[in-house]
Order: structure tokens, then sequence, then C-alpha cells
């Protein structure tokens, strides 16, 4: 930031500072290197020049040097930043500073406190979250700011001296004049991406002081680009991210070596000037390298080249969950499983028998990580009921699922197997998987493959019986074949009325490393001129190769894009000779858009296996798509052709001016006629459903024409329930009984009046309601907050608050509902304390939480973990947060409610649980603090 400092004299001496901010693409700040200042009333002109940063003009001339005034706060470059910026502090005479961090609550979240002598000092700023800051610093009685914005995580928030850079000078008094009221023109120069730039001239009459910002945001500049560092990284994932300016396309390039970033991905996420990309199928406890690029109308520009490792899976203590038989029959059903973690070598499988109390048989199916799993039961008795329940074991612990059961329908005449055969999967050298499945859930006694390397042979000449997969999938593991060989195979089922075939199908197995000694294989990659960075593959139609050493060409051609050589025998696939010096002239062809193009010559010396890029320039495509959009709860007529079922269907196409390939697409949208259960559980004596009101339990039914347009039917499954009415304005709250105590299953929503969350007492009393700053009472009981989490007060209104025959709980009932918690099973480690002691083991904080709401976590036993398994107690606690000293905070991170029973001084005690503890904590506050309140029957 530069200042101008003019000096006025009309009867008496006026001062007037005019500040200088550069400022690139309307949301980052620029260094100015200059700024040239113009009288143009006058007709002379000035130039200030960073450092100084204060020139000096008067009507007069003659005058000595004059001591200006030159302290100022330099915006932070960059700005916004990953975790850590700089920022300079210029000070005109030795001075106390003081360099503050400050949040956007008004926090100070760290400071820095020295003397120092009159210059230039740098400082470098590290903050934890991203989000906007504060950096204030006071020079002596003066006060200065700048806003900074992070978009890290991770760094902490710390100032860390970075020592003085130079010296200020003062300017001598120009010897040019200046009135109020002179028109003045300002112009900035910076040096922007290594191009000394002017920004936009600023042109006005001076009459007062002014902060002035001069826009470069015409100048069309590369962008600048930051690569971010890596987040989310797992074993096979990781997220990685950067940070651009005046993009308009970004992605990355990235491998394992510094030197050779062979991948390319397009951001699929954009937050402001930040972008992420999602890397998957990556390979555990391995070093990846990549870099950020964007690109706009001056070309493009890339960042530096970071690093991170990916992790190397373990076995966790496994969660595992029933869930419903499929595919029933009057003999056989597919029972299933869901392993929600456990990773590697986990022994999956089910307990099953004709009595809940008496699983008798125990089932293994493969291994899998974090997924389905199921295993195909047959030989069942007709009309029978089945109970079984999933289970899942590793060496760090084991786990099992709820039981659950399903009944055999009764015997029926058998339908034939639907057979169809799938694609071959881990084709090697000499071995394959064969992949099948029965499509219509038939019954079936043997299922297998029939394979061979003759497809004429109707037979072919061998028979494999496999194994069934989830989803009535089946697949068998061939060894033993030949290498570089053709194999044909069809999947079979069989049943009492014969056998059934799918399709023929085939496979090539690969040649072996003792057939050939070197393999090159070709690939291609298109590129647009436009980004030299960006590349995407091409497949390739052929590729032709000209032995210039041995004067032959040989060609090609999709699939088998691969050379491979053997030299001991002078031989390759294509039967030419050859050496490993010999030079290869390589191009290749694709059909790309229905235009045909040629690849960059690359001319290679077999010597060593290669993977060798092929590269095709593709001109800049402008395709385009149009969609119509169609929708109705009927079969839909268009251009005289009907459509009965949902779909995006092709109906023309055309050539864009730049040769390009483009479509119109029909979106059919087949509304459906909706059919829906819905369970509701109430505390009322009546509910609301549709047109009518119901005051006894059942199901009821009801139709309408939902959003869609159709008709649709609704199943109220009502059960109602016993709770309390509040007679001061009619809300009802659920019970829950735990052990001698009644307690109310919900937070309290009385709400006399409410209070902006900067309204606050020790003395009288205070309704907030989370996230409202009005004083209307009716628009804060219409929030969400309100009707989710209710009220928080101050301890004055919690002790006044629960209705007639209720009461605010003391710290001694509240230590009663944790010591019975304790003693009877609640723990989630499954302690029980037997001594009376609740200090003794408190893991209960999962059986008072509610089983949705909370932030996810990853410790055990904690609230945000596992979430659908909390509230076991049925005391439903919900995270509201809380209203602070810096106002609210913590909503779905805690939840937290007064007792009646004061501390110390101004504090009283409380009770609160968080998403990532499994404890229910005993703590005090302050008593004008905003919490939720619980009320217990007297």
């Amino acid at each position: 930031m530069f200042l101008l400092v003019a000096f006025a004299i009309l009867g008496f001496s006026q001062q007037v500072t005019v500040k200088f901010t550069g400022q690139l693409n309307s949301s980052r700040y620029q260094r100015l290197d200059s700024v040239k200042v113009t009288n143009i009333t006058r007709g002379w002109t000035e130039t200030v020049h960073y450092p100084d940063t204060i020139a000096i003009l008067s009507q007069t001339t003659g005058l000595e040097t004059i001591s200006s005034d030159a302290d100022a706060l330099y915006q932070n470059v960059p700005n916004p930043f990953d975790c850590t910026t700089t920022a300079e502090l210029a000070i005109s005479r030795s001075s106390d500073i003081t360099l503050m961090l400050i949040d956007v609550n008004g926090r100070t979240l760290t400071s820095y406190n020295a003397t120092l002598d009159a210059g230039i000092h740098k400082f470098e700023i590290s903050a934890e979250k991203p989000q906007t800051y504060l950096l204030n610093a006071q020079v002596g009685t003066k006060s200065y700011s700048i806003r900074m914005v992070n978009i890290g995580t991770g760094c902490g928030n710390a100032i860390k001296y970075l020592g003085g850079t130079q010296d200020i000078t003062a300017k001598l008094e120009c010897l040019n004049e200046f009135r109020i009221g002179d028109n003045m023109g300002y112009t900035g120069y910076a040096t922007i991406n290594g191009n000394a730039l002017a920004s936009a001239t600023f042109i006005q009459q001076q009459i007062a002081s002014q902060h002035i910002t001069l826009n470069f945001s015409s100048q069309a500049t590369l962008p600048e680009v930051t690569t971010l560092s890596a987040t989310a990284v797992s074993h096979t994932t990781a997220t990685i991210r950067g940070w651009a300016t005046g993009q308009t396309q970004a992605g990355f390039l990235y491998g394992t070596s510094p030197d050779n970033l062979q991948y390319n991905v397009t951001a699929t996420q954009s937050l402001s000037e930040e972008f992420s990309a999602q890397l998957t199928g990556l390979a555990e406890n391995t070093t990846y390298y990549y870099k950020a690029y964007a690109i706009n109308s001056a070309g493009a520009a890339s960042g530096e080249t970071l690093s991170f490792t990916t992790t190397q899976s373990a076995s966790t203590i496994p969660e595992v969950i029933t869930y419903t038989a499929i595919s029933i029959s009057s003999n056989a059903a597919t029972i299933r499983g869901y392993l929600q973690n456990g990773g590697q070598n986990t022994t999956l499988g089910f307990l099953y028998g004709n009595s809940p109390n008496n699983l008798q048989y125990n089932v293994t199916t493969s291994q899998t990580n974090n997924q389905e799993f199921s295993y195909r039961l047959t030989g069942l008795t007709p009309n029978t009921t089945y109970y079984f329940q999933a289970y899942a074991t590793n060496i760090t612990g084991s786990d099992i699922g709820d039981i659950l059961n399903f009944t055999t329908t009764s015997q029926s005449a058998s339908i034939n197997p639907t057979v169809i055969t799938l694609s071959a999967t881990s084709v090697g050298p000499t071995s394959a998987t064969i992949n099948g499945e029965v499509t219509n859930g038939a019954e079936y006694t043997t299922i297998g493959f029939m394979y061979g390397t003759n497809p004429s042979n109707y037979n072919l000449q061998h028979n494999v019986i496999a194994e069934q997969t989830p989803s009535n999938g089946f697949s068998y593991q061939l060894n033993d074949l030949s290498p570089n060989t053709t194999y044909y195979f069809k999947a079979y089922a069989t049943n009492s009325n014969g056998i059934f075939y799918g399709d023929l199908l085939n496979f090539r197995t690969t040649p072996t490393s003792s057939q050939y000694n070197v393999e090159i294989n070709f690939s291609g990659l298109g590129n647009n001129n436009f980004n030299t960075y960006a590349y995407y593959f091409i497949p390739l139609d052929s590729v032709i190769i000209e032995n210039l050493t041995r004067n032959w060409t040989r060609t090609l051609y999709y699939p088998d894009t691969t050379l491979y050589i053997n030299f001991s025998s002078g031989r390759t696939i294509i039967d030419s000779n050859i050496t490993s010096s010999d030079r290869l002239k390589c191009t290749g062809y694709t059909t790309y858009r229905n235009n045909s193009y040629t690849s960059e010559i690359r001319t290679i010396t077999p010597s060593t296996n290669q993977n060798i890029s092929l590269i095709f320039h593709i001109p800049y495509c402008d395709n385009k798509t149009t969609i119509i959009e169609l929708q109705d709860c009927e079969p839909i007529t268009y251009n005289g052709i009907t459509y009965d079922h949902s779909g995006i269907y092709t109906i023309g196409q055309y050539i864009t001016a730049r040769g390009c390939d483009s479509t119109v697409l029909l979106d059919i949208r087949i509304r459906d006629h909706l059919f829906t259960e819905i369970e509701v559980n109430t505390c009322e004596d009546s509910y609301e459903f549709g047109d009518s009101i119901y005051t006894e339990n059942g199901i009821y039914q009801y139709t309408y024409t939902s959003v869609n347009g159709c008709d649709s039917m609704v199943s109220l499954i009502l059960t109602l329930g016993e709770g309390f009415r509040d007679a001061r304005d009619g809300n009802v709250y659920c019970t829950v009984t735990i052990g001698d105590q009644v307690w109310m299953k919900e937070n309290l929503r009385y709400l006399p009046q409410v209070h902006t969350e900067s309204n606050k007492s020790d003395s009288y009393s205070r309704y907030y309601v989370y996230g409202y700053s009005g004083s209307n009472v009716n628009a804060a009981k219409a929030t969400e907050n309100y009707e989710k989490y209710g009220v928080l007060y101050n301890w004055n209104a919690a002790m006044t608050a629960c209705p007639a025959g209720w009461h605010l709980p003391s710290d001694t009932e509240w230590t009663l509902l944790e010591i019975y918690l304790e003693n009877n099973g609640y723990n989630f480690d499954g302690y029980i304390d037997s001594d009376n002691n609740r200090d003794t083991h408190n893991v209960i904080a999962k059986s008072l939480a509610a089983t949705s709401g909370w932030t996810t976590s990853d410790i055990q036993n904690s609230p945000g973990i596992l979430q659908p398994k909390n509230n076991s107690s049925g005391f439903n606690g919900k995270p509201g947060g809380e209203n602070y000293i810096g106002g609210f905070h913590r909503i779905n991170e805690c939840a937290i409610w007064w007792t009646s029973t004061p501390n110390t001084g101004s504090n009283c005690w409380d009770r609160y649980i968080f998403f990532s503890r499994d404890f229910c904590n005993r703590t005090n506050n302050h008593r004008s603090i905003g919490m939720s309140v619980r009320c217990i029957q007297d």
C-alpha cells in the first residue's frame, strides 16, 4: 500500500492523505512497484516508488526535508494463501509493536510483541483453519489492519519474525504546487508473471483524503498457480489440490516419479479459486508426485511439484450388519451382510438355523473389504422359516449383526435358469478367470463352464464346476493354460429340466517373458494445442513400424498394439528380422470425431521394455449437446414415436462450425405412481394425515397427487404414545424412564421471549435459538434449529423454564443417571461398573446420544462413529451446540445441559457429550452461557 500526503495552503494548512492498493482479477491483492501521480490541473507528474511510502507536496518552496509518518501494514503475499504467508510492517521510528491474528469471531488466536527499529520488517503468518482472518498491527498508539484469506489446513496459528528488509526514507518536499480541488490522475505499476504492467488510470478531483484501488483486471496474464498439499490420503485414494487466479480450466499431472508425471486428470471440484481432484486405484505405501496447472486466454501455467505417500492398509476391529435375504425360493435363498470396516484378512460368514436361539449351521464366504457379501443356501425345506446373522472376525476382534429371518416358498414347478457368459478377467500367460451369471433367480443344481481352444467343437473339450458368488454370479480360475493362445468358453447351469448355456466368448492369454525379451506398448494421447500440459487418451486404430536399419515396414492393428521381440531368434510377433540397436520409426493412426488423424513420428531403439505415447494434435472442439426434457405419468409420444420407459434418446446429430460432432438428446422421464410407507411413532394422542385426524393405532391409506403430478398412495403405519403436554405453549414432549428417574426425551422448547446471541447476562433470564439473531418469537420458532434442538437458556432462565411437575435436574440427579447407566450395561465397551463409583468407568456418551446429526468421528465408542448404534438408553441427546462467549458454536459437535447446582462465584455445574469423546463430562461454566435444558419429573 502506498500513501500520498499533500499539503494545500488556503489561508491555513490542510493535509490530504491518499492511500493506494493494487488489485488483480477483482479478488486478489497485487503489490505495487510504483504509482505515477499526475496533477492534470497544473500539468506536473511525480512518481512514488516502493518502499518509499509518502510523497509530500506543498504550495511553497525551499522547505527542509519533512519527516513523515510512514507506518503501514502491507497486504500479505500470497493472498489467499495455503497455511502460511508473509506480511511486511513499515515503521518510521523505533517503536513498541504488537501483531495479532484475529478470527471471524473476533478472538485473538496468537500475537507477537517486540520493540523494533525504524524500517520494513517481515513476518511469517501461519493459520490453522480455512477462513478469513484479520491481521492487526499496533504501532505505539496507532492501529493498522489487513484482511487475509487462508485456504489451507493443519499449520497451527503462529506469527514468526523473519527480520528487517530495508530502511524507510522520507521524500523531499516537491517543488510542484498542489491545491485542494485539483484534478488528479493516478496510475499503478506492478510486475506480474515477469511482465511490467500498468493499471487503469484513476482520475478524479482531489478534495479529501481517500483510499484508491488501482485495478489490473483488464490485463490478460497467465494464471498464477500454487500446488496445495494433498488431503484424505488413504491406502488407495487421495485428494490433490491446487489454487489459481483467473483460470478457465484446471487440472493436475501426477505419477510415481517427479521427472515423469505421466498421468493427467482434470479438476472435478471448484471452490472459489481452489480446485481439486480425487485419485483412486493407487498403490499402497507408494510415493506419488503431482503438480497443479491452470489455463486461461493468455495460456497455461503450472505450480511446483509436491508429493504424498499412500498408507499401508491394516486390519481394524470389524463392524458388520446383517442384510435381508433375497432370491428366496422353495429350497434356496441368498443371505447377505455388509462389512463397514475390517481391512484385509477378515473372515466373513453366517450362522443360520430353524430357531433364533439355535443357529447351528455355519458357512463362510469370500473375504471382502468394506462392501456387501453373501452366501447362497440350497437344499432348504419348502415353506419353512430360517433365522440367520452375519459375522466378521480378524486378528483384532469379531462382530456379529442382528438376527433376521426369511421363509421359503411353497413347492412349485421349477423355471429354467437364464444363463449369461461374462467376459474373462485376470488374464495372464497361463491363467484366467472365466465368469457367468444366472439372471432370473431360477433354481439350479450345478453351475460351471465348458472351455477349449476349438470353437467349432460344440461341447468344447473341458468342463469345470463353479462355486457361486454374490448375486447369482459365479466364476472359475483356469490354470496351466498355454501362453499367447486363444481360448473359447461358455457358462452353463443345470436343473431337473436339463442343461442351459450362455453365449460363447473367448480370451487370449498373454505371452511369457521366455517367449519375448522386450515388450513395446503403444498408446495414443490427444492434445488440442490450447494447453501444452493437458493430454487425454486416444484409442489407436493402428501403428505403422518402419525399420530404418533393415528397410522393412509392418503394421500393428487395434487391439494388439504391443510389439513383442525375442532377440535370441531375431524374430518378432510381426515376423521380421530385428536387433536391439535397430532404429524404428513409429507412427500412429486414429479416427476421432469421425476424422482421421496421424500422430507425431517417434523414432526408438528396441533395447528395453518401453511404453511409447504417440501424440495426436486434435483441434479444439466446441462439441455441443442440446437436451429436450419431457415428463409425464404415462408413455410420451414425440415426433410420432412413443416412449414408455424413462431414458435419454438420441434424436438428432449435426456438425458445428468447427467440424465437431454435436447431438440433440431427448430426456424422457416417465414419472412413477408412488407407493410409500410412512411409519410414525408420536407422543401425541392424535395425528393429522392428509385430510384426516387419527386417534387410534393402525394402518391408514391416503391417495394424493404427488409433486410429480401422478396419482400416488401413502400407507401410514401409526403408533400413538404417551407424552407430556406443556400447558404454557402446547408443546408435547416424549418421556423415557431410566432407572427410577423419568426424563424428557427432548430438549425444552419453552420460549417466552428471544434474545440475540450477544445479549448476555448473569443476573437476568436470557433465551436463544441457535443461529437466530432477531427478537421475534414466532420467527425464531419457525427455524429448523428450534424444532430440532429446542431453546438455549442462560442459567437464570433455565432455573424456571421447566413446566409444572418437572424441574431442572441437580448435579446429584445427573450423577444418579450416570451411575445407573454404568452399572446396567450401557458402557459402550461392555464394562459394568459394579462399585457405584461413576468416576471409575464412564463410557456412556454413545448410549445418551441421538442416532443421527453428529459430526463424523473415527474415535471408538464416541457418538460420531456408527451413529445408528447410539441411544441405547433412549435419552436421545441431540447436538444443539451452545451460545458461548464468542457467540453460537459447536452445533452438531456437542450436546450440553445445565444442572440446577451452583459451583463457585458465577459458575454452575453442567453435563456435556462431545462427538469425538466416549464419556459424559461434568464441567462448570459461567451462568451467562446459553445451554440446552433437559427436564426431569418431580
